[in-house]
């Protein structure tokens, strides 16, 4: 958390539109210690993908990739900006990153001949798998980089949103590298995107990927689009079919994690935030374009009309933009107008940044539909505590007999 006197000062500099040598420098020492280490990069590989799913928070493909020169520069700038974190993580992210194996193998040798000062650094990336084999299985599983697999459901669902540019359907190509992938990977993570014309089948399509190898679901409605108000509610009945399911395979000791319904220790729980706001955007995790640009996170990429808000700075000079990063990290409640009244507001963290400014043009006003969801996903969240707690308190009385 930046300190009064740090925010008088920078805001004072930027106010005063001093464009010297001494006012950069004076600004770049008050950055350097107040404000917070990153501790998670997401980095741009490519900005193309094979598939053409329309909820894709990249609008528009383009076959610009990283080069190997920025990528180090970025992996440099990160290592300086992770500060004293002892756990820091590179998410490779694209479009498709597997579109540019080749850099992420050459950034990842790169890393290893740092001298990372005690610093334990992971490898992450998110992958539709389509393109996954035995020689990229086996750099991942020699350098211990985790893969999440980003995919939707069952076939009706898979094909009728992840298709390839010829409009065919990756199903069946994705069936096949499950099995391939849990050989190297045998704890498999998937990150599903339900809308409006799949969401009816959300309960189906987790028990159809548990049953091909899933074991760890992160649910995340695709975002930046309209929800019908009937979608919305079929989202909260299904959620809740997935509860129940899921309390009876945490029950039944089955290899299954769902860590938005907060069943396992280390799950989040519902200790009030205090106000604050943001996934941790700007803060904690920042996103590097393919050109070497800093963002607050990977979801703003697709916004390229708001480059002057979006961007901090480059890879090379560090943080520029001081405003556009000041934006991202406040925690001012009264900035959030709709949230102050909100009986959510201890809980929800004020919607996503990139979400908010395409809905809204502001990072502080959250689209409708957003807020629906989310107090769904809370309303489902304690629905599940709750209910699972009460099956286990029963379960230890009968044993106490």
């Amino acid at each position: 958390m930046l300190k009064k006197t740090h925010m008088r000062t920078i805001k004072g500099i930027m106010a005063e539109n001093r464009s010297g040598y001494l006012a950069e420098q004076i600004s770049r020492r008050i950055l350097t210690s107040a404000f917070p280490p990153v501790a998670s990069l997401d980095l741009f590989v490519t900005e193309d993908c094979n598939l053409r799913c329309p909820y894709c928070f990249i609008h528009g493909k383009n076959p610009r990739q990283l080069d190997y020169d920025t990528g180090r520069a970025a992996v440099d700038f990160f290592f300086r900006e992770s500060k004293n974190e002892s756990r820091i993580t590179v998410l490779f992210i694209g479009g498709e990153p597997l579109l540019n194996f080749t850099i992420i193998r050459k950034l990842v040798l790169y890393c290893r001949n740092i001298p990372w000062n005690g610093k334990k650094l992971n490898f992450n990336t998110t992958t539709n798998g389509t393109l996954l084999n035995d020689e990229i299985l086996y750099f991942f599983q020699k350098y211990k980089i985790s893969i999440l697999l980003s995919v939707d459901g069952g076939e009706k669902t898979q094909d009728s949103k992840r298709k390839f540019k010829d409009g065919s359907g990756s199903f069946a190509i994705l069936k096949d590298k499950i099995p391939l992938l849990k050989q190297y990977q045998p704890w498999l993570g998937v990150r599903m995107t339900p809308s409006p014309e799949t969401v009816s089948r959300l309960f189906y399509d987790v028990k159809e990927l548990f049953r091909l190898g899933a074991n760890q679901f992160i649910i995340g409605p695709a975002s930046g689009i309209r929800w019908p108000d009937d979608s919305i509610r079929t989202y909260e009945l299904e959620l809740r079919k997935v509860a129940r399911w899921y309390i009876r395979k945490k029950l039944s000791k089955s290899p299954i994690r769902i860590g938005q319904l907060g069943l396992d220790p280390q799950d989040p729980g519902f200790d009030p935030k205090h106000h604050i706001w943001g996934c941790g955007a700007g803060r904690g995790r920042l996103s590097v374009t393919v050109d070497g640009k800093i963002q607050g996170c990977a979801k703003v990429q697709g916004l390229n009309d708001l480059r002057g808000l979006i961007y901090f700075g480059d890879v090379w000079r560090g943080f520029t933009n001081l405003s556009a990063r000041l934006a991202f990290i406040t925690t001012a409640l009264h900035l959030r107008e709709p949230c102050r009244s909100c009986d959510l507001v201890d809980h929800c963290a004020g919607g996503c940044p990139a979400v908010n400014i395409e809905a809204s043009g502001s990072l502080f006003l959250p689209d409708p539909s957003e807020c629906k969801l989310s107090a769904i996903s809370l309303r489902t969240k304690a629905y599940a505590i709750q209910k699972y707690n009460s099956v286990l308190n029963e379960q230890n009385r009968e044993k106490e007999y």
